[in-house]
């Protein structure tokens, strides 16, 4: 449904440099009919850079069944060649949801 990038790190504590935040949001499929309390796992991959220890899978609360939100902070992606990101989302290790791709150019 949707991507949103901005700056790495946690709120409230001083941002790290090099650190970049994503944020992707799905809705429909199989996360439609989620029982409640179960929760999505995020599938990432990246060709070059880290993924942090920050990584979230919420229910966005607004009253829609099956929209959920992914974030999760790339870092290390050095040079200027771009980084191949990928993410899906599954239940169970079965997939969930379409597979995000996206080609991040580090500045």
């Amino acid at each position: 449904m949707a991507t949103r990038l901005g700056r790495g790190g946690q709120p409230g504590r001083p941002r790290p440099g090099g650190v970049h935040k994503f944020g992707v949001e799905f809705q429909g499929g199989p996360l439609s009919a989620l029982p409640f309390g179960v929760k999505p796992e995020m599938n990432l991959h990246a060709s070059r850079g880290r993924f942090t220890d920050y990584k979230l899978v919420e229910a966005v609360p607004d009253g829609v069944p099956g929209h959920w939100r992914a974030e999760f902070d790339l870092a290390d992606v050095q040079g200027a060649e771009p980084a191949d990101l990928r993410l899906q989302l599954t239940i169970n290790g079965a997939v969930a949801t379409e597979t995000w791709i996206y080609q991040h150019h580090p500045s």
